[in-house]
C-alpha cells in the first residue's frame, strides 16, 4: 500500500512540475563575454577587404529586459566608422 501511494505521489509530482525556472547572473554573462573578447569579421576579397569588429561587449540586466552594450567599428580602405551600440532585449 505504501509503495503504491509513493508511486502515485511521485508520478503526480512529475506531471504537475511542468515549469522550469532558470536564472543567469549579469556577472556570469559579462565574464563569459570577457573570455570571448573582441571579435573581428573580415568580409570581401583579400585585396579589398572590409573588417567589422565588436569591442568591449557587456550586458546590464534589468527586471524583464537586458541592455547589450558594445562598440562596433567598420574599416575599409580610408573609411573608419566607430559607433557605440545599445540594444534592449526583452525577456
Amino acid at each position: 500500500m505504501y509503495k503504491n501511494f509513493l508511486f502515485i505521489y511521485l508520478i503526480s509530482s512529475i506531471i504537475s512540475a511542468s515549469e522550469i525556472s532558470i536564472s543567469i547572473s549579469e556577472d556570469l554573462v559579462n565574464d563569459y563575454l570577457k573570455i570571448i573578447g573582441n571579435h573581428e569579421i573580415p568580409k570581401g576579397p583579400k585585396e579589398d577587404q572590409a573588417i567589422w569588429s565588436i569591442q568591449d561587449p557587456n550586458v546590464n540586466f534589468e527586471y524583464g529586459s537586458a541592455d547589450f552594450l558594445t562598440t562596433v567599428t567598420f574599416k575599409k580602405g580610408k573609411t573608419n566608422i566607430k559607433k557605440s551600440v545599445k540594444k534592449k532585449i526583452f525577456v
